[in-house]
């Protein structure tokens, strides 16, 4: 229970009025409304990967042109700011680069939530990774989730 109020008190909520019961190691919550993420985007890792998939086919899912083919550019590319020096990121997505390749990513969460969907198109490899806990490294875990798909595929 501590380590839940720590958590809440971190960001701001108030615990005691969430738990409505404690027994050995369960809490036993409220009914609370959960903020959904900005966008009000809410899903499974399966859900995540067919975003994924937009990127890999230039805008299209199911034969459904969903994002013009421009858009996916301006998503992966790093942008510019309004007086011309690079952001390093693309159009709402974070651009880096680990031991697999360079990928495109965002990452969201809040109390006791997180969530990372990276896209590496070089190697037309996607992760989705989602958590009902924030105190894991996601850049890890997505890091090495890759690197097994990619070791995989040379298998093949």
């Amino acid at each position: 229970y501590q380590a839940f109020k720590r958590e809440m008190e971190r960001e701001n909520l108030d615990a005691e009025a969430m738990v409505a019961a404690i027994s050995d190691d369960t809490i036993f919550l409220t009914e609370i409304d959960i903020l959904s993420a900005w966008g009000g985007v809410k899903g499974s890792p399966s859900d995540l990967l067919k975003i994924a998939q937009l990127f890999m086919n230039d805008g299209e899912y199911n034969g459904v042109q969903i994002l013009e083919k421009s858009t996916v550019k301006k998503m992966t590319t790093i942008q510019k700011s309004t007086s011309g020096e690079k952001m390093g990121i693309g159009l709402a997505w974070f651009l880096g680069k680990d031991d697999t390749g360079s990928y495109v990513e965002h990452a969201g969460g809040g109390p006791g939530i997180h969530s990372l969907l990276r896209y590496y198109p070089r190697k037309n490899i996607a992760v989705a990774v989602t958590a009902n806990f924030n105190d894991y490294n996601s850049d890890f875990t997505a890091s090495s989730f890759a690197e097994l798909a990619r070791k995989n595929a040379l298998d093949q």
